[in-house]
């Protein structure tokens, strides 16, 4: 399991409390962070880290689960203006890397984007 910063908390709107976060993903190899949690790895690694990063918003909106990127480093711009939420969204301390939008229509239950830099 592949760690993070220590502190990195999200606020859970449906609980109404701070849940401490724990990546699920894997290291990469020889790192102590999984693709998205390491920003080297995400600057030099952009259209890795893109694909990977829609593959899990499809998971999400295909599979009707929630959507946890916490702390992520994303290079590129995001855009999920096509895409349809049905649960739970989470982006608090996710950081854009490019200094590019940072683009979402809010839907049904998707919290509010905080603390994205």
């Amino acid at each position: 399991m592949a760690k993070v910063k220590k502190g990195v908390e999200y606020y859970d709107y449906e609980n109404q409390r701070s849940i401490p976060y724990e990546c699920p993903r894997n290291s990469l190899p020889d790192r102590h962070y999984c693709k998205f949690h390491d920003s080297d790895y995400a600057q030099t690694n952009p259209d890795d880290v893109m694909k990977s990063f829609y593959t899990l918003v499809d998971e999400a909106v295909q599979n009707t689960k929630s959507l946890f990127c916490i702390g992520f480093y994303l290079p590129r711009e995001v855009n999920l203006t096509n895409k349809e939420f049905k649960d739970r969204v989470y982006f608090s301390g996710s950081v854009n890397l490019s200094n590019h939008l940072f683009i979402m229509i809010i839907s049904k239950k998707i919290e509010p984007i905080d603390n994205v830099l």
